[in-house]
């Protein structure tokens, strides 16, 4: 018995699987001593609390068709692993049939027939060589690759979101500055021309005024096709058209 067991034991299909000892330490490299809670497990509503943004995100995350399709993934391999493991139990199966026959007399009248038939199986597959425990570790393996894949979707989704909100925000508050700068260098302009007429400066100093107002003017269309093409990469992120971004500043 002990050789049937030894030799059973060293016909297992494969290795038992060890998960590799990494050393990825204790902290963070600048984290405070008394820091237990990683970042990384803070979710994004306590992060992001513009409220424009979340519903950004939320609705990045309901219509974004490669996290849908990972969550399918998931669940099919869910159903998967669940295969496996039950595979390594009996199988029992149960069926039945009922017939209802009539048959008529040659004196008159019918007589009835009625059968019932009912057969069940139990099936057992014992896992000498250890295939259906590696089909079951197999399934729990892509099981988890592929919730790891959905959850790299799920945070890359919501990181471009908020980079591309974030970005939209600077080129916003790059329009206001350098519409503010216009107006200045317009009041600027009409100091200098007083001064022009009172004989204080020459010419050359309101042209040259004029070319610092011309030169800050030509930067406002440039930061508006910015801001239209931050816009519509936002839309297309968050799965609708192309359109203006109303961020309530």
């Amino acid at each position: 018995m002990l050789a049937t067991v030894m030799m059973t034991t060293g016909c297992k299909i494969g290795p038992n699987y060890r998960q590799p000892n990494v050393d990825l330490g204790k902290n963070y490299r600048f984290a405070s001593a008394m820091d237990s809670i990683s970042f990384g497990d803070t979710s994004w509503r306590y992060v992001y609390q513009d409220p424009v943004l979340q519903n950004l995100i939320k609705k990045g995350i309901s219509n974004n068709f490669d996290l849908k399709m990972a969550y399918e993934r998931v669940n099919q391999a869910r159903a998967a692993f669940k295969k496996a493991r039950a595979e390594i139990w009996p199988v029992i199966s149960v069926s039945g049939a009922a017939t209802f026959n009539q048959q008529a007399l040659p004196s008159g009248g019918t007589v009835n027939f009625n059968d019932y038939y009912a057969t069940g199986n139990l099936s057992w597959e014992i896992d000498i060589w250890g295939k259906l425990r590696r089909a079951k570790e197999s399934a729990r393996a892509i099981l988890l690759a592929n919730e790891a894949f959905r959850q790299s979707i799920y945070i890359s989704l919501i990181a471009e979101i908020a980079s591309g909100y974030f970005n939209l925000l600077e080129y916003q508050d790059e329009y206001q500055i350098t519409t503010f700068n216009v107006k200045i260098r317009e009041e600027a302009l009409e100091l200098v021309r007083a001064k022009l007429i009172a004989g204080t400066v020459s010419g050359l100093v309101v042209a040259q005024a004029e070319a610092e107002l011309a030169q800050v003017k030509t930067q406002i269309p440039a930061i508006q096709k910015a801001i239209g093409m931050q816009e519509n990469a936002l839309q297309f992120l968050v799965g609708a058209l192309p359109g203006p971004v109303i961020t309530g500043d």
